[in-house]
């Protein structure tokens, strides 16, 4: 109520008026010793009044409306306005002030750096106006644990989806129930998109400011190591200075059960054997042992085609390399509905920048030709899996070979016996290939020994397996 009095003209007219008008006219005669006359004065001592009253308003209002509008600039720049989380420029400001104070006091400091989970997909699959539902609601949730504590801990916005806590006074002991309690509120959450429920998970890294630390980016860096360690054991997850806690709950989201892993490709002949393509193949996740394991084909039956894209999708878009290799059973392969959303995806925005099919296994009754032409036409190379091929297989391919490579996978054997004949029959396939003028990819490479003897084989370059990396979940580039 004050201030729409102090702002408004006309009702502080009227005041000044009746304030004016009750001490002049209340004046005694005795106090007018002017030749003019007493009503003159009392005129021209009103008027006068509103004068300076008036400038006074006028004056006031301009420096409440400039501190209004600082006011204003500084939270703009100081405060995110989407979420109202504390901005970016901000958390560089007071973490540098809250790691000279731990140097000061020798009081300890806890930095949490943590992002949401599948946030591109989540974008994507439902819309930007969901995507920030996701983030307003994580900053409220943050931020209603952080007050429980009390108001010492700070939230930061830092990027998209990636947020700061700053937990002052506060050691690794003490830190760790409240990122459990933040983490645990978060998963409750859910938002709803028309009659879908989309929940939320978050991963987190946390580390302690050491002595040896020069400045709060040594923290930041071991949070943020932290924090991709969570990421690739699957995200949902806290890490605490490279130590994941086992923290994941029954209650998983859709992508939990099954899910892509990514192992490279690799160009041998490349100085540091660049990474040219990635291979993903499906997991799946077993509840009883709480680890992820090569998909059976017996486990496909609940996988609809729908889901098993969206997994697709969701892998292709956390790369950073988006070069695609995808392994197809046969029944997949020559299946035209899976070809055609393959064609859909590759055509898409969210589409990788090159995509290659390989066929695990050849039927010699159906129809190769046709269905390798109308993969090309969607631009997506065509790879034939030779690892079991069978005598018959091989007339077929040897009649004609429409493909664009071959691949051949080594034994996951530790008999060098069996591993010394699988490279003969590698390097069989690798002359049939030379022959029809196409690549092949020797996968299953565990020692650098394999990786020489490929180097001794023309034109072999393409190689994976677990010396290279062992399959993972993509991150996030």
């Amino acid at each position: 109520m004050r201030s729409h009095v102090r702002h408004h003209l006309l009702i502080n007219v009227l005041m000044n008026v009746v304030y004016a008008g009750l001490f002049w006219l209340t004046l005694p005669g005795s106090a007018f010793r002017s030749g003019d006359s007493q009503l003159t004065i009392e005129i021209q001592g009103i008027l006068l009044y509103m004068i300076i009253a008036t400038g006074v308003f006028y004056g006031w209002n301009g420096m409440s409306a400039s501190r209004k509008k600082t006011q204003q600039i500084t939270k703009i720049a100081n405060y995110d306005t989407l979420t109202h989380a504390k901005s970016y420029s901000l958390y560089h400001k007071e973490s540098a002030e809250m790691f000279a104070t731990y140097r000061r006091t020798q009081k300890p400091l806890t930095m949490v750096e943590l992002d949401v989970d599948h946030f591109k997909v989540v974008n994507d699959q439902y819309g930007h106006l969901l995507g920030n539902q996701v983030l307003i609601l994580v900053v409220a949730t943050l931020q209603d644990c952080l007050k429980y504590y009390g108001d010492e801990y700070q939230l930061y916005r830092t990027g998209g989806e990636e947020f700061m806590i700053g937990l002052p006074n506060t050691d690794l002991k003490q830190a760790v129930p409240v990122v459990r309690r933040c983490w645990e509120k978060v998963r409750q959450q859910v938002c709803h998109y028309d009659d879908q429920a989309v929940k939320i998970t978050i991963s987190l890294g946390v580390s302690q400011a050491i002595e040896t630390d020069a400045s709060i980016e040594n923290v930041y860096k071991r949070a943020d190591d932290s924090l991709y360690i969570s990421k690739q054991n699957g995200r949902d997850t806290i890490t605490v200075n490279g130590k994941s806690l086992q923290v994941k709950q029954e209650t998983v989201t859709v992508s939990d059960d099954y899910a892509f892993f990514v192992q490279g490709i690799y160009d041998d002949t490349t100085d540091g054997e660049a990474r040219i393509r990635n291979e993903l193949t499906l997991h799946y996740h077993d509840r009883k042992t709480n680890k992820w394991r090569p998909i059976q084909q017996n486990e496909l039956k609940n996988l609809s085609i729908d889901r098993l894209f969206r997994l697709l999708k969701e892998a292709t878009v956390n790369l950073v390399l988006q070069r695609v290799q995808l392994p197809m059973s046969s029944q997949d392969f020559f299946n035209p509905e899976v070809s055609k959303r393959l064609t859909a995806f590759m055509r898409s925005a969210d589409g990788p920048e090159t995509l290659t099919v390989v066929l695990m296994r050849l039927s010699a009754s159906a129809p190769l030709q046709n269905a390798v032409h109308s993969y090309r036409l969607a631009g997506i190379d065509v790879v034939l899996d030779v690892t079991k091929c069978d005598a018959e297989m091989y007339k077929t391919l040897d009649k004609t070979h429409p493909f664009d490579g071959l691949k051949y996978t080594l034994p996951s054997s530790d008999d060098l016996g069996i591993r010394a004949r699988a490279l003969l029959e590698a390097q069989k396939w690798h002359t049939q290939a030379m022959d029809w003028a196409i690549p092949i990819i020797i996968s299953g490479i565990t020692t650098r020994s394999e990786v020489e003897w490929a180097q001794t084989q023309v034109k072999i370059h393409q190689l994976s397996g677990d010396f290279y990396g062992a399959p993972a979940l993509p991150m996030i580039g």
